[in-house]
């Protein structure tokens, strides 16, 4: 992966003006910030506002996060960030229209956000290399090369490692949490033509088999075979027998709520660890899902502010209020106001 370090001296202050320019052509390099300001600063009003009504919200605060970061880098809290073009095939994979998201692309797009060295294009040629062992359309081929050829396992002695939730390492290591092996099982499962879906059963994850309704495989406890009996008496192991079991529990999820699962596993993660710049880099790919919420959005103000770094997080406050409710504008703008109070 190439990286390209962005270096910005001095305080700046940043707003939805930088975003402006940069949607209409200017580069997106952090160094070319002050320029782009200058630019926006002549265009009218009546421009900007179109182009939120376009609702291109997203791609402006896409921008406002690149240029405030571009600038957050001379802190100890943070240190360098890297401006990488993982970032956009991040971006978008994540949106792609045709095609449709690859989940496992996108998985190890994370991982590259942690691993710079990693060769994405090598992990998923491993990937197929796998999916070539199966025999086409046969479960107990997947279940048999998956885990007991490859010998793939839940890791019950660290689960919060945080390589348990890159795809990389669960393909070296051959373990990992519920979510990171049912992305390896679904993907070689689609190279075999057997097609699965994410099950995200609270606290758990599963796979299941389309095409054999009300079966599923735990990928965490070898890829046992479980039907919709057996997912229930998983939850009840999980919480408690009084716990209410739903049927929805049971449905499919789409690969974008998968992908944002394995983001927030990462955050709550590095929360846990007090790691701020890793907070930061995930609550950023985070943010740039398609369908993202103001509250996703705003959890990279949140992570900048809990690393000192007020400015930036009352830039990104300040640019989301724009595009919000008028509640939530509200309550963003306030946060806004206590970012900058507490700079002096």
């Amino acid at each position: 992966m190439k990286r390209k370090d962005v270096a910005i001296a001095g305080e700046m202050r940043i707003s939805l003006d930088v975003a402006v320019a940069q949607l209409h052509g200017a580069s997106e390099c952090g160094n070319c910030v002050l320029r782009l300001i200058a630019r926006a600063a002549a265009m009218r009003k009546s421009n900007r506002a179109a182009i939120i009504e376009e609702g291109m919200y997203l791609r402006v605060h896409k921008t406002i996060v690149d240029a405030v970061l571009g600038v957050v880098e001379q802190t100890s809290h943070f240190g360098t960030l890297p401006l990488v073009s993982v970032t956009n095939r991040f971006i978008e994979c994540v949106n792609a229209p045709g095609r449709g998201l690859v989940l496992e692309e996108a998985a190890l797009l994370i991982a590259a956000h942690a691993h710079h060295d990693l060769d994405v294009e090598s992990a998923l040629r491993s990937i197929d290399q796998i999916g070539q062992m199966v025999n086409t359309g046969e479960l107990a081929s997947l279940r048999s090369v998956l885990f007991d050829q490859y010998r793939l396992r839940g890791d019950t002695d660290t689960y919060y490692d945080p390589n348990n939730s890159y795809l990389d390492s669960v393909l070296t290591r051959r373990t990992g949490i519920p979510i990171t092996l049912s992305v390896l099982t679904i993907a070689v499962g689609r190279r075999a033509s057997i097609p699965l879906s994410g099950v995200g059963l609270p606290g758990h994850f599963l796979v299941g088999v389309l095409d054999h309704p009300g079966m599923y495989l735990d990928p965490f406890a070898g890829g046992k075979v479980l039907d919709t009996g057996g997912c229930i008496d998983l939850f009840h192991q999980l919480h408690g027998t009084g716990a209410s079991f739903e049927e929805s529990m049971l449905t499919p999820v789409d690969s974008v709520s998968i992908v944002d699962r394995m983001l927030n596993n990462l955050l709550a993660i590095f929360r846990s660890e007090g790691d701020t710049r890793s907070q930061l880099w995930v609550a950023r790919l985070r943010s740039y899902l398609p369908g993202a919420s103001i509250s996703q959005q705003a959890d990279v103000a949140v992570v900048l502010a809990n690393g000192g770094q007020f400015d930036a997080a009352a830039e990104i406050f300040d640019s989301l209020a724009h595009v919000a409710d008028d509640d939530t504008a509200g309550a963003l703008l306030a946060a806004r106001d206590r970012m900058r109070s507490r700079m002096n």
